[in-house]
């Protein structure tokens, strides 16, 4: 069995127990983004994972133009852990129906290419300031890169950026 890392067998686990089989959104105990990083670029390296676009706005992991790409287990990962037979089959990312979350509704208005202000995100989303504060925390927490910026009206705006 090939050697393997807490975090990458934590990611691999996470994807294999995940009927899409993505990485995305992240467990809640992978909690240190360079470490989370740099086990998926091992993952990638080694065949375990592979990028693939989606649609699924909870689990892509970077855009590249207006396509979302997310991070899926292929049938060696699933093997490298010692998952079943079933979840070894190759696993597509197949379209899931986008439900229409408040948390769905804050990464729509921060892909738009002038980003969101928190005044956009608090009339879409009924929070208040701090609770949209935190949402921002979260989406950084979980892998997405946060552009902060100015208006030309002078208030701050935030956009989702690829890597």
């Amino acid at each position: 069995m090939p050697k393997i890392t807490p975090m990458q067998s934590l990611l691999l686990t996470h994807a294999a127990s995940r009927q899409s089989g993505s990485l995305f959104p992240l467990p809640q105990n992978a909690t240190h983004p360079p470490t989370v990083r740099r086990s998926i670029a091992a993952l990638l390296g080694r065949g375990w994972v592979k990028a693939s676009q989606t649609q699924d706005l909870t689990a892509f992991a970077h855009l590249e133009g207006n396509a979302r790409y997310g991070v899926f287990i292929t049938p060696a990962g699933c093997a490298a852990i010692g998952a079943n037979d079933l979840v070894a089959q190759e696993i597509a990312p197949q379209p899931t129906p986008q439900r229409e979350t408040k948390a769905a509704k804050v990464i729509a208005l921060l892909l738009r290419e002038s980003g969101a202000t928190l005044n956009d995100l608090t009339e879409a989303t009924g929070w208040l300031p701090h609770t949209t504060r935190a949402a921002l925390t979260g989406l950084r927490k979980k892998g997405h890169v946060l552009e902060k910026g100015k208006q030309p009206s002078g208030l701050t705006c935030y956009r989702i950026i690829a890597e």
